[in-house]
């Protein structure tokens, strides 16, 4: 029997693990960015990591659903522009370059997360 196994995502770039260890690199990116460090003020960023990385791993294929809130609510108070959006995922990309994940993965990833800008940019 010929059996085609699919590995997710989340799974080729190393889990738990290497999510954790991107998403703390995204955010020490994203507090060092001018243009968005002010929108973390008063953020609880333990809360919000861990979250993340929830939300990181359900969306790259390590979690069969999200249980957080909805994208749009949990955006919609920043008032965030396309700007925004693009400095996040580019240090997102940046995060994922230095965990040495491959640059086919992170244009897979990057191919997932594009979609939800919708949902995050306000318009």
């Amino acid at each position: 029997m010929n059996q085609t196994v699919t590995t997710t995502l989340f799974a080729r770039i190393g889990g738990t693990k290497a999510i954790q260890s991107i998403v703390a690199d995204l955010f020490r990116r994203a507090l060092a960015d001018n243009d968005l460090k002010g929108y973390y003020d008063g953020i609880d960023m333990n809360k919000l990591t861990d979250q993340y990385v929830k939300f990181l791993s359900a969306t790259l294929g390590g979690m069969k659903q999200y249980t957080g809130k909805g994208l749009r609510k949990a955006h919609n108070r920043f008032g965030l522009t396309d700007r925004h959006f693009e400095r996040f995922t580019d240090h997102m990309a940046e995060a994922m370059r230095g965990a040495d994940i491959d640059e086919s993965e992170i244009e897979e990833a990057m191919a997932m997360i594009m979609p939800l800008k919708k949902e995050i940019v306000a318009g």
